[in-house]
């Protein structure tokens, strides 16, 4: 499996919050829908170092708290992903190898507002800490580097790796995470959310195509 670490600073515009000087908990101010638009960084975990392979990513997602404790977003990202090769272990590379691909991401996420759960009658509601788990399809394209790399080094027939030789692929992944958020108003939070997502592996073999 390979694995993404992604780490986003998000901006989320809260719609439908009712809050009133009499309200008797944080439970009347759901449920409501939520836009956020996040940027941030990923990091492919391979064996190079973490932040060899950082590169930038944007991210937008909508969603619906259907009351205080429970939530489901749509959400979307992508945009550059670094990976490589170790010669160290991979013996078909003379040196330390990396390369980029395009890739865009869309993901079913559950939400889980902890911070409500662990003390339901809070008066206040200012900071959220939340846990999201979900699923979804990586789409991703532009290999000419990687499909270079493994051509010139013939690597073609026992390298297994979660790219394809063709000119595009998608895989699917699971995404377990968690968002810190700080409420700045009823229609306003600003957040950062860090999340770990594993993508399968397909072979790279007599699938390539010239």
């Amino acid at each position: 499996m390979k694995r993404f670490m992604n780490i986003a600073a998000a901006v989320a515009l809260l719609f439908g919050v009712a809050t009133t000087a009499a309200a008797q908990s944080v439970e009347d101010n759901y449920p409501y829908n939520f836009i956020s638009v996040q940027g941030g960084a990923q990091a492919t975990l391979t064996h190079f170092k973490f932040t060899d392979l950082i590169t930038p990513q944007v991210a937008l997602s909508a969603g619906r708290y259907f009351n205080s404790k429970v939530g489901a977003r749509l959400h979307v990202q992508g945009w550059e992903v670094n990976s490589g090769f170790k010669a160290d272990r991979h013996p078909f590379v003379a040196a330390d190898t990396k390369y980029k691909f395009k890739a865009i991401t869309g993901d079913i996420d559950l939400l889980m507002n902890m911070t409500n759960i662990l003390n339901p009658n809070r008066a206040c509601d200012k900071f959220d800490w939340v846990l999201l788990a979900g699923f979804g399809v990586n789409y991703a394209w532009d290999f000419d580097e990687f499909n270079g790399i493994i051509k010139q080094s013939n690597a073609n027939n026992f390298y297994v790796g979660p790219e394809m030789c063709d000119t595009k692929h998608s895989t699917f992944n699971g995404r377990l995470g968690t968002q810190f958020n700080f409420n700045v108003s009823p229609s306003l939070a600003l957040g950062l959310e860090v999340d770990n997502r594993r993508s399968e592996e397909r072979r790279v073999g007599k699938e390539c195509r010239s």
